[in-house]
Formats: structure tokens, C-alpha cells, sequence
């Protein structure tokens, strides 16, 4: 099963194999789900200038060297998330994020793929993947 859901996602694991390697980072393999690659430079350092410290895209987190295990929780749970989702996942929180614009919200705080990710960031990793998945709301 585990292998169904990492080809649903990966034409994003490939998109964050990519942004990986302009990090100027080779990749280690997590053994929960997750490539990790750990860096300062490249699209990370730019991706730090906007205040984040990691970003997932399928399969794939690019982060610090110094990341916390909290950071790791917040992050695998977008990993569940998008072989959840798979190539719909962007579409999807894409559309959450306009949605609470133009409800004058946090498009980014109150959508409900990171306040599932903040969710996990203090649980134990069994309960943070269960309790990962977002869904749909009108």
C-alpha cells in the first residue's frame, strides 16, 4: 500500500527531488515516508527568506540541518497529506487558500492542511499520521 501511495504522489516527489538538489543537498532517506534534503543554500536560503522552515512537496521535505522533531511531525503530516492527495494536492490547497482569502482569513494559518500539520507537531509520530488527513470542507 505504501508503495501505491508514493506513485499517486509522485509527480510532486519529483518536483521536490528537484528543488532538493538546487538546495545544493543530497538527500537521506528518513525511513518514515520521507526524503530529507538539508541545507542553507540555494532555493532553501530563498525559500528561508520568506520565514519557513521547510517545505514538503510529495515525498520530499527540504529543511534545515538544525531541524526540530517538531518540524519533522508538522512536515511528514503534509507527506500523509499528499499521498492522500496526490497530484490534487496543490488544487487543493490552493483552493483553501483563496477560500480564506476572500473570507478575509489567514490563508496560510487557518487553512486546514497546516492546522492539521500543527495539530501533529506535539503528538506522538503513530497518532500525528493518523490524525493527518484533511477533509473536505464547503
Amino acid at each position: 500500500m505504501k508503495i501505491l501511495k508514493m506513485l499517486w504522489t509522485l509527480p510532486n516527489t519529483l518536483i521536490g527531488v528537484l528543488l532538493g538538489l538546487l538546495s545544493f543537498a543530497w538527500p537521506r532517506w528518513d525511513g518514515r515516508g520521507a526524503l530529507i534534503f538539508e541545507s542553507d543554500r540555494g532555493f532553501r536560503k530563498l525559500h528561508a527568506r520568506r520565514g519557513y522552515a521547510a517545505i514538503t512537496f510529495g515525498n520530499v521535505i527540504i529543511t534545515t540541518p538544525d531541524h526540530s522533531e517538531r518540524l519533522m511531525r508538522h512536515e511528514l503530516t503534509h507527506v500523509r497529506q499528499y499521498e492522500t492527495w496526490g497530484p490534487f494536492y496543490a488544487l487543493a490547497y490552493g483552493f483553501y487558500w483563496v477560500k480564506l482569502w476572500l473570507q478575509g482569513k489567514d490563508p496560510y494559518w487557518d487553512n486546514p492542511f497546516e492546522v492539521a500539520a500543527r495539530a501533529a507537531e506535539d503528538q506522538l509520530p503513530a497518532a500525528a499520521a493518523a490524525d493527518s488527513q484533511v477533509q473536505p470542507t464547503s
